[in-house]
Order: C-alpha cells, then sequence, then structure tokens
C-alpha cells in the first residue's frame, strides 16, 4: 500500500492578541483558539525519515504565533497571512 498524502495537526493552539476592528479590541486584546491542519502530498519523509522532506509542524507553530502578534482588523486577514507565510517557507 501507497500512502500519498499526511496530515498534520496543531489544536488548541491558546493565544493572547490584539485583533478587531474596534478601539478596546486592539487596546485590551483577547484569548485565540487556533486549530490547524496541513495535508502534504506526495511526502518523502516515510521513506527516509528526512525532515527537509516534510512539514516540520516547530516552524508552522512559530509562524502562526508570529502572524497572531501583529495586529489585524479582521481574522480573515491574520489567517491569509498564516497561510502564506507557512506555504512560503
Amino acid at each position: 500500500m501507497q500512502i500519498n498524502e499526511y496530515l498534520i495537526e496543531l489544536t488548541e493552539i491558546h493565544l493572547y492578541a490584539y485583533h478587531g476592528v474596534m478601539q478596546q479590541e486592539r487596546e485590551v486584546g483577547a484569548w485565540f483558539t487556533l486549530n490547524t491542519k496541513l495535508h502534504i502530498e506526495n511526502s518523502l519523509c516515510a521513506s527516509n525519515d528526512e525532515i527537509s522532506e516534510t512539514v516540520s509542524y516547530a516552524v508552522v507553530y512559530e509562524i502562526i504565533c508570529r502572524e497572531m502578534k501583529s495586529p489585524s482588523n479582521l481574522l480573515e486577514h491574520v489567517c491569509k497571512r498564516i497561510c502564506e507565510s507557512i506555504y512560503s517557507s
């Protein structure tokens, strides 16, 4: 049997951030919980046990933390930045 797709999940990431349209949201902040699923296709990591052949969940976590630190009006914008950063790394 050949497996062609892998799933990497990071769940229940709790971060305090300052997103929102209202001034109070930007000043006071709030807790956010993120759940991330990455579908990895045709990864060679299962065959050769090399991190360079897959996505590092540690790097994904760092990207999420970094992007959550940058305030945005809309959560959709934060999500877009996270996705773009993950796929460009």
